[in-house]
């Protein structure tokens, strides 16, 4: 169980050091395609074709190769650098395979509700009665902001004035 632990721990960790490496979209499109081709190994585990990983194709080669960290992923894996610049995964022991697609199906779904977000809110401020309505609001927290400031400005001046007059007394 201790093992188990260990080992999620750890690809987690490698999983967040590849998210803080690289930019989110670049990170976002790398762990959908590193889920598939793990579905597909988890699903078809002795054919051959979905065991080796192709840097040759254009989708492999610039949304996966080129994320910063991966490589020490992959072969955390199992996946093994061939002499034609390839990737096998050469490993039967599918517990680290499993580990890491339940944490990557878990941050893809922050990813897509992160996209979500960022969509929604787009779309919210092509809206001419929305973009209205936030531009109230960002007036109205500028005005208290300044009220605010005010306020300290007085309360540390009150401050000082009773300090010199409860020191010459």
């Amino acid at each position: 169980m201790m093992n188990v632990l260990h080992e999620r721990q750890q690809l987690y960790g490698m999983i967040q050091n590849i998210k803080m490496r690289n930019p989110q979209d670049q990170t976002s499109k790398a762990m959908k395609i590193l889920k598939q081709l793990l579905t597909n190994i988890r699903d078809n585990p002795q054919d051959l074709k979905f065991r080796v990983l192709k840097t040759t194709n254009p989708n492999i080669n610039n949304y996966l190769m080129n994320i910063v960290g991966i490589n020490d992923l992959l072969y955390y894996l199992g996946y093994k650098a061939k002499y034609d610049g390839n990737f096998i995964f050469d490993n039967d022991d599918f517990n680290n395979l499993e580990l890491c697609l339940s944490i990557l199906n878990s941050d893809i779904d922050q990813f897509n509700e992160r996209d979500y977000i960022k969509e929604t809110s787009q779309q919210m401020m092509q809206n001419p009665e929305v973009a209205k309505e936030m531009e109230k609001k960002r007036k109205k927290m500028e005005e208290d902001k300044k009220q605010k400031d005010r306020i300290n400005e007085l309360i540390e001046a009150d401050k000082i004035e009773r300090k010199y007059r409860f020191n010459y007394k």
